[in-house]
């Protein structure tokens, strides 16, 4: 597992075919959002994000990063997104 900055990235061209990469955020919890952006440079690629845990494709329910449950997948055709939003976000009066 590859720790990156919260702001950071990594890049890695030479990843084989069917092999995972695995990455490391530390959120602090104060963090009102965050975004993650996987791009792609040529073929296909499956986002997983967890909290706490390593994500399991055989198992992600996509209930919720915190659940352990597996984790959040995303598998579409292209660049991946994720994003963390506030759970009880207030509107300021």
């Amino acid at each position: 597992m590859k720790p990156l900055s919260l702001t950071g990235g990594a890049t890695n061209l030479a990843l084989p075919v069917g092999e995972a990469a695995y990455y490391q955020v530390v959120v602090p919890a104060n963090t009102p959002d965050w975004k993650l952006h996987l791009g792609l440079a040529a073929g296909d690629a499956l986002l997983m994000v967890q909290a706490d845990f390593l994500p399991n494709n055989l198992s992600a329910g996509g209930y919720g990063y915190l659940e352990g449950d597996g984790g959040e997948k995303m598998n579409k055709p292209g660049d991946e997104q994720w994003a963390l939003l506030p759970e009880n976000a207030t509107e300021a009066t």
